[in-house]
């Protein structure tokens, strides 16, 4: 055996693993917009008023539950999907996409929004108080949406490119590991 069979053998892993990675991601986005779509269109619109329905000391809502796994799997994904995908053009340049989508809002969302959710979440805080905070967060979280909404329309144009074979414009050139001496 070669001291290259390693690297010829993760070259068609990689290939093969590109098409679940990519699907996958778009699935765990979809499921995000989803989410997204529940909470502006349930929770959104009673919480600022009511923050008990958010308070999962109190018997509200346990968002955490929701989103952290799902957060933490979509942004082990996205990297990988593009690592995945890296040698078709088409494709790394829709998951490019995706991912910086993606990252700012999620910097966004650990730099605002995250601190003062934990605040709203706390069942010691006085709700009159954080009211109309409550609401700017309600507004501007809205703003995320069309983000996620982006994220996903990138994944699907990248899953579209899947089933196409990369021509010779859109791949790296292959690189023969049995021909070097």
């Amino acid at each position: 055996m070669s001291m290259h069979a390693p690297a010829r053998c993760s070259t068609p892993r990689r290939r093969r693993a590109a098409p679940w990675l990519v699907w996958m991601a778009l699935l765990l986005m979809a499921m995000e917009l989803g989410g997204s779509l529940y909470e502006r269109l349930v929770l959104d619109p009673a919480w600022p008023d009511n923050m008990a329905l958010i308070q999962p000391d109190g018997g509200g809502v346990n968002r955490k539950v929701f989103w952290m796994p799902l957060h933490g799997f979509v942004m082990l994904l996205l990297p990988v999907a593009l690592w995945a995908s890296w040698s078709n053009r088409l494709i790394r340049r829709w998951l490019l996409t995706a991912t910086g989508i993606y990252a700012a809002m999620r910097i966004w969302t650990f730099a605002y929004f995250v601190p003062r959710a934990m605040r709203f979440e706390d069942a010691a805080v006085d709700a009159n108080a954080l009211a109309g905070e409550a609401r700017d967060w309600v507004l501007l979280s809205a703003l995320r949406t069309p983000m996620i909404v982006a994220t996903v329309a990138a994944l699907w144009l990248a899953a579209r490119q899947l089933d196409r074979p990369p021509s010779s414009s859109t791949a790296l050139p292959e690189y023969d590991t049995e021909a070097a001496p």
